[in-house]
């Protein structure tokens, strides 16, 4: 909690996002920024998780938190968007709003179509799969934002 006043991040009103994983093809930057300025636009503080030598997300605020910490920057938080990694496995009994992008192939001609699906967790609730496959970044980006309404 301490951490999370220091860095002026407001409890059940951030965003952490979790950009990045070493098991799915990932998104782009440009994604991520535009999810920030459109999750602000709607009262909330947008945090990067940050590891090593990895930058935030343009926009955002960098958290850097322990792996033991994770789990309690979640629940303070109150919702957690990004790439299915293993920090949804550490996370998943926090009670938050976990919306998991499944990333499977990007297309390599250039068409900017990704074949995904989105899951969504409501606070300890029934895993919900919205969303699937061959849409634009920003057909995702606008599901994930309904999403976060919810």
């Amino acid at each position: 909690m301490n951490k999370f006043k220091k860095l002026g991040l407001k409890p059940k009103r951030t965003v952490i996002l979790y950009p990045v994983s070493y098991s799915a093809p990932l998104l782009p930057n440009e994604f991520w920024e535009k999810l920030a300025e459109e999750i602000k636009k709607k009262g909330y503080n947008v945090a990067t998780n940050v590891v090593g030598n990895e930058k935030e997300i343009k926009g955002t605020i960098p958290l850097y938190t322990s792996i033991e910490e994770k789990f309690a920057s979640a629940e303070i938080a109150g919702t957690v968007i990004g790439i299915r990694s293993g920090i949804f496995d550490v996370i998943s009994y926090v009670y938050c709003k976990k919306i998991i992008i499944y990333t499977y192939a990007l297309d390599e001609l250039g068409r900017k179509e990704i074949n995904c699906s989105i899951k969504y967790l409501p606070h300890r609730g029934k895993i919900k799969e919205i969303f699937v496959n061959n849409h634009s970044t920003k057909s995702i980006l606008n599901k994930v934002l309904k999403i976060l309404k919810k």
